[in-house]
């Protein structure tokens, strides 16, 4: 079977390499942070629940972000301003002020 076989489009279901079969949908839901978020308004370093990763930070409030730890090469010392989203995938953030949404993901 092709792999343009294994898609369902009608469903969002695709057939793995195992036969097992998965929803494209959910997982691309997962991969954008719908797996829950954390809000971040103290200074102590935040880390997602087990097994997932934040892939989005939402500031809410203006936010000087101490340190983030992930595929940012563990940047340092970032401002951010209200309204402003960054991407990645980040397994700690810490604050030194301001206030942020962190979406978890996969």
């Amino acid at each position: 079977m092709s792999k343009i076989e294994r898609f369902t489009p009608q469903t969002g279901r695709v057939r793995k390499e195992d036969d097992s079969i998965m929803n494209v949908a959910d997982k691309l839901g997962e991969m954008l942070g719908q797996a829950g978020s954390k809000r971040i308004t103290t200074a102590d370093a935040t880390i997602p629940a087990v097994g997932y990763v934040f892939v989005a930070i939402q500031v809410t409030e203006d936010a000087v972000i101490a340190a983030l730890v992930g595929n940012m090469s563990n940047a340092t010392n970032i401002t951010l301003p209200a309204g402003h989203t960054l991407y990645g995938r980040f397994t700690s953030i810490t604050l030194t002020s301001g206030k942020v949404v962190a979406y978890q993901g996969v």
